[in-house]
């Protein structure tokens, strides 16, 4: 049996993507594999390898130190981290015998090197990634990031999952989402989910709704509300700021297709949860895309261009005009996306902690 020390907390929170995929994977896990010790709130129920540690301290300063010590005293095989600031006392802390393992969900860039946005200081950031012994990432593209600065360091492709009893076709209900949300299905829907941001593009998206009156338009998400400036006057397009998890399985399952213009992305969750869903997608082609979307079978892959707002309308055209199309894309989607199950995933860590084991 191996240990296992997180250094982040489960929050609970269904819109942490980490600690969504962190439960997912040790819930597959059981306790004679593995123990994964994590803070968790006081009514969160252990699963699978997953054990609560509890702390004494509430000054968050003292908290980190003291699950410092507990690490020591535990004696993981792993320290497992995610590459940010607050791993610094465990790295500096642990014994060498714990192997440090960052589980990198984004994608690797200096500040100023791009708009992806970068909070902790590079010099802070390239010690953590020399120090780590395994860095797991979700994508060919996340993983051509990390070599491109360190190319001697061992990095593991584990794909994230997409939880498929909960995002199904069969969750279609366009009466409820009337109801509850005032959303139109009198025309082909088109939706957008997604932070209001500069590399997520919604003024492409917005753009797109603009020229193309053939199909109502729907933005979910938070972020910068000046993007929504240039959509003011458009009839067609709609925008709610936020939806429950249960909402966009429902919606993913009652719209027509999802048209996703961001770049750089390190990964996608929300294009492997339409695709569960059974719907089309059209994203461009750019970061982790082109390895989640088979270009005409799930949907369209868009390459980044000036011209590229007339080739989005184009592949949307081609989907909302053609049904046959349409139900030979969802079929496609539903059938591919199965690679991305979470007991996938939990195989790939199963993989490199069990069968591999750097210890």
């Amino acid at each position: 049996m191996i240990k296992l020390f997180s250094t982040k907390t489960i929050t609970g929170n269904p819109y942490d993507a980490m600690d969504t995929t962190f439960i997912s994977i040790f819930s597959y896990f059981n306790k004679e594999e593995a123990v994964y010790y994590s803070e968790a709130p006081e009514d969160f129920q252990e699963i699978g390898a997953i054990k609560k540690i509890k702390l004494r301290f509430k000054n968050q300063f003292l908290r980190i130190l003291e699950k410092a010590f507990l690490m020591r005293r535990l004696k993981p095989d792993y320290l497992f981290g995610y590459g940010g600031f607050a791993e610094l006392p465990f790295v500096f802390l642990k014994p060498k015998s714990i192997k440090y393992i960052i589980n990198f969900h984004s994608i690797l860039v200096r500040r100023g090197d791009s708009d992806w946005p970068v909070r902790t200081p590079w010099f802070l950031r390239s010690y953590l990634f020399k120090k780590a012994d395994i860095i797991v990432v979700i994508s060919k593209a996340a993983r051509k990031t990390i070599l491109d600065y360190f190319p001697q360091k061992r990095v593991e492709l584990v794909y994230s999952g997409v939880n498929l009893d909960e995002f199904i076709s069969r969750n279609f209900d366009r009466e409820y989402l009337k109801k509850k949300f005032d959303i139109k299905f009198n025309q082909p829907l088109v939706i957008y989910i997604g932070t209001l941001q500069s590399r997520k593009r919604p003024d492409v998206f917005i753009e797109i709704a603009r020229r193309y009156q053939k199909a109502n338009f729907l933005m979910v998400g938070r972020g910068d509300q000046k993007f929504l400036e240039a959509a003011k006057d458009l009839l067609n397009l709609k925008y709610i700021e936020k939806m429950e998890r249960d909402d966009i399985a429902k919606l993913f399952a009652s719209a027509d297709v999802l048209l996703f213009p961001s770049i750089n992305e390190p990964y996608g969750l929300v294009i492997v949860e339409a695709m569960a869903s059974g719907m089309p997608v059209i994203v461009s082609a750019s970061g982790a895309f082109p390895e989640l979307v088979k270009d005409g079978e799930d949907g369209f892959l868009i390459p980044v261009a000036e011209n590229e707002i007339d080739h989005f309308i184009f592949a949307l055209d081609k989907i909302i005009d053609n049904k046959n199309l349409w139900e030979k894309l969802s079929q496609h989607a539903v059938r591919n996306v199965k690679r991305f199950s979470w007991e996938n995933t939990a195989k790939g860590y199963k993989d490199i902690l069990l069968i591999k084991n750097f210890r």
